[in-house]
């Protein structure tokens, strides 16, 4: 099983539609032997996966997926790939990645399932990831097939301005999380890592006033370099009701 040509893959996307990711990702699907390639979305909810529109032949008509309940769901959680075996070869399902954060799931179809035609695959799913991430900003082909029913106004702003909601690195692992999902319940964060500096802002709705559940945010420092007790003094101050809650190892 050939290696993922990233060379190759960086060229397909050069000068290409920014709404063309799946078209080409089925060209460097070719390369390493996958067919039947389908690129899933989760929506905002983080419920479904539903597949991008392509040009690629499908032995089955791709369906929306539940997260919870269905093999691509199992590798959106799972951020690993799962593995089927089907008549004449397997069926693969990775995570698709921007940066930390999980988009969505590429699923396709292989010979065999060796650990280097898997993580072949993981690398497909990888670069699916930094496309979208690269062209979100110039299409809102991505955003609209994420959305399962309207935005308001007022919730398709805070998406915007939102960071990813999972950000991992070898020093720091942060993760949130805001419902509703379509709705603004009052809620919103923020966040940057600069260098040894990590600055949270969360932005909280007095308990009275509220109607709708809160947002999450939970930050795991993994060196002592990474200051929780200033994320929750930072957190704080900008606003009376905000708190950080931090777990360090």
């Amino acid at each position: 099983m050939p290696l993922l040509d990233l060379g190759l893959a960086l060229r397909a996307a050069l000068g290409a539609d920014p709404a063309s990711v799946p078209d080409v990702l089925l060209k460097v699907a070719e390369t390493i032997g996958a067919t039947e390639v389908v690129l899933y979305l989760v929506d905002f909810a983080q419920q479904s996966l539903a597949p991008l529109p392509s040009r690629a032949a499908h032995a089955d008509l791709p369906q929306v997926e539940e997260v919870e309940s269905t093999m691509a769901g199992r590798a959106f959680i799972d951020c690993t790939p799962t593995v089927a075996e089907r008549t004449g070869g397997f069926r693969v399902w990775v995570p698709i990645i921007e940066g930390s954060d999980r988009s969505g799931v590429l699923a396709l179809t292989v010979g065999e399932a060796s650990d280097d035609t898997l993580r072949a695959c993981e690398e497909l799913g990888l670069l699916a990831g930094y496309l979208i991430a690269t062209h979100t900003r110039s299409t809102d082909v991505y955003n609209l097939h994420r959305r399962r029913r309207s935005l308001s106004l007022a919730a398709s702003m805070q998406w915007d301005l939102l960071p990813p909601l999972v950000l991992k690195t070898h020093r720091l692992a942060v993760a949130g999380l805001l419902e509703p999902a379509y709705e603004v319940g009052g809620d919103c964060f923020d966040y940057a890592l600069n260098d040894r500096c990590f600055d949270l802002a969360l932005f909280e709705r007095p308990f009275a006033a509220r109607t709708q559940p809160r947002s999450v945010v939970v930050v795991v420092a993994h060196h002592a370099e990474i200051d929780l007790a200033a994320v929750q003094v930072n957190a704080h101050h900008l606003h009376p009701h905000a708190r950080a809650d931090g777990v360090a190892r």
